[in-house]
């Protein structure tokens, strides 16, 4: 494999967050803002402000009907009395399609809106009655379908026709009418359910037993909810990305990569366990992971392609300066270097 290095490009903006390509345009979320990249022409389309009062960044979002779907925070508790609001934004333009108010809140560092084809669901604690709201509205108009009572829980994700809640001792799973189809119980020594979408219709589930102070993740088939396959281990607070390959998973974990494969139930490897070498970020490709790590030595950044598999490592390319995060979206690699931002586009 050869990839085209496209120039680094000034981008006037720090870097995104929960990217989604629309074609070939890319939308980032950072901070309080947005702004859109063309990923053919490589440069900025438009940027804009949400307004929001928000001190940091790492906001959610969706992609649903063709739009950009996020949330304007608002951090001071005083001012979570009013209402949130949720825009749609059209990712050519930049313009505001539409956007609504909700009776709902959230912080941001976890996933509080999702979206199906034709939904977009919104998930969060509203500070006039200090209780949860889970809120379905149209992603044409952003009119409001229902307004149903929520869950003790921050995490949310769709998947095959099915609402997954990552609580503290429970794993709720809802329909898209927002009645709950099923509920896993951990009790006594647990801490919190964290999940994670897998290939060919497959979801991570990690929950920790805090008596043998291991973690147990699930893979969890999210059309049948079947439990397909478990591990134990002792890595947990780790991120996760799913590979290509069904019941595969990369994690990076104390300075290194570590491969599993829940459906058989084993650790395929670990790499990059040299002091120099400081993992990032993982993103799964046509072309197995794509790992950004710094190399304390050279002062230079990589990316290592790992075969999901075997972990073997087929190529490793090396780029100038420090980077910081690492994104594929619409057949490119996309490296952000706080302020930099540049692509790799691989040319078979």
């Amino acid at each position: 494999m050869k990839w085209k290095i496209e120039e680094q490009i000034h981008t006037g903006e720090k870097q995104g967050w929960v990217p989604h390509a629309f074609g070939d345009t890319a939308v980032f979320r950072y901070g309080q803002g947005l702004y859109a990249w063309d990923l053919n022409l490589n440069k900025k389309l438009w940027h804009k402000d949400l307004l929001d009062d928000a001190r940091h960044g790492n906001k959610q979002s969706a992609a649903c009907a063709g739009y950009y779907i996020t949330f304007s925070d608002i951090t001071p508790r005083e001012k979570r009395r009013r209402p949130g609001s949720v825009f749609a934004v059209d990712p050519i333009s930049g313009e505001t399609v539409w956007s609504a108010s909700v009776d709902a809140h959230c912080r941001g560092f976890e996933e509080g809106i999702t979206a199906s084809d034709n939904a977009i669901f919104y998930h969060g604690e509203y500070g006039n009655t200090k209780k949860w709201n889970l809120i379905k509205l149209d992603p044409q108009t952003g009119e409001q379908f229902w307004k149903k009572p929520g869950l003790p829980a921050n995490q949310l994700i769709w998947q095959d026709g099915h609402l997954f809640f990552g609580g503290n001792q429970h794993l709720f799973i809802m329909n898209d009418e927002g009645e709950i189809v099923k509920e896993v119980d951990r009790v006594g020594g647990v801490m919190g359910w964290r999940l994670w979408l897998g290939a060919d219709h497959t979801i991570l589930a990690r929950w920790q037993n805090f008596d043998n102070d291991q973690w147990h993740y699930n893979l969890i088939d999210t059309r049948t909810l079947e439990v397909l396959g478990e591990i134990e281990t002792p890595i947990g607070q780790v991120p996760f990305i799913g590979g290509r390959e069904r019941g595969c998973f990369a994690a990076i974990d104390n300075k290194r990569i570590i491969l599993f494969d829940v459906l058989n139930g084993r650790q395929i490897c670990e790499q990059f366990t040299e002091e120099a070498i400081v993992p990032l970020r993982a993103v799964s490709t046509p072309y197995g992971y794509a790992v950004l790590y710094n190399d304390d030595e050279t002062n230079h950044a990589h990316i290592a392609f790992l075969d999901e598999m075997t972990g073997e490592i087929t190529e490793n390319i090396e780029l100038d300066g420090r980077a910081t995060e690492l994104f594929w979206l619409g057949g490119h690699l996309v490296v952000v270097y706080f302020w930099l931002l540049y692509l790799l586009t691989p040319e078979e």
